[in-house]
């Protein structure tokens, strides 16, 4: 019937914001649910790896409903252009070799403690801090998965703080400009375009050689 009344309805992406606040809740009452976050950092790289695109992080990543929900709907931010700085190449390749460094650190720590090599405490975890209602041990867990699980949690509870500054002080998604997983998948993208324009390029030329041969 025309001039009906529609009801708005939103698309199940829309409400993964969610995720990211049980992900941080549950860590809270028992750290190994820090574990679930190795799936917002493979589910981009994959997508970007074999399929090319970042659409991960245009539609379904938690973070960034989350930013356009409290920056956007909630209307905590500025909505200021942020430097241009944030999101030059340089230092967005800085940060992320920064932060998968720490990362990086991280898991042959946890490798050290599986393996039973004694390693001082003030070096077990990089880019941490405990809070006051953290599991620290956990009963019938090895201690190097509650270690790896604190030391993720400390690490992505860092970078929403981050997020969560540059929401207020700037545009709602300005960490997207600078987001570790957002700089990887977007230099894998682009390897694989010139990959493929490499390809390309040798098909033609082969291509342009047969027909000069044929012609001979």
């Amino acid at each position: 019937m025309k001039g009906s009344f529609q009801p708005i309805t939103k698309k199940w992406h829309e409400y993964l914001w969610l995720a990211s606040i049980l992900y941080f809740a549950l860590g809270l009452f028992n750290i190994l649910f820090a574990w679930l976050g190795l799936l917002c950092i493979l589910t981009p790289i994959l997508s970007a790896m074999f399929k090319s695109d970042k659409s991960f992080c245009y539609s379904t990543c938690p973070r960034s409903k989350l930013l356009d929900l409290l920056g956007g709907k909630f209307k905590l931010s500025r909505n200021k252009k942020p430097p241009k700085w944030l999101s030059s190449k340089i230092f967005r390749n800085v940060f992320m070799w920064l932060y998968f460094g720490s990362a990086f650190i991280i898991s042959c720590t946890t490798l050290i403690i599986i393996a039973g090599r004694p390693i001082r405490e003030s070096i077990r975890e990089l880019w941490q801090f405990y809070l006051p209602w953290t599991v620290r041990h956990i009963d019938n867990v090895p201690f190097a998965l509650s270690t790896f699980a604190m030391a993720s949690y400390a690490s992505l509870l860092t970078s929403l703080i981050l997020s969560l500054i540059t929401m207020v002080l700037y545009r709602p998604r300005t960490w997207c400009a600078y987001c570790p997983m957002g700089t990887l998948t977007q230099n894998l993208c682009e390897d694989n375009a010139k990959e493929e324009a490499r390809k390309l390029a040798k098909a033609i030329a082969r291509q342009q050689n047969q027909k000069e041969r044929d012609a001979h």
